[in-house]
């Protein structure tokens, strides 16, 4: 089971990793902000996925 401080610690890895994926879509020409939006929602996702799977075992 997922424990609250385990969320915490995988939804600020989602938000590290949003940011250096957003930072490197702005040095090819992408706005920060929509691209940090998209790959947030994205890693958010998949991250939820993730949960559940490992709840189902």
């Amino acid at each position: 089971m997922i424990t609250p401080t385990n969320f915490w610690l995988l939804i600020s890895a989602d938000i590290i990793l949003a940011i250096l994926i957003a930072k490197h879509q702005q040095r090819n020409g992408y706005k920060f902000i929509n691209t940090f939006i998209g790959s947030l929602i994205g890693l958010v996702g998949l991250t939820m996925l993730l949960i559940k799977m490992y709840s189902e075992f």
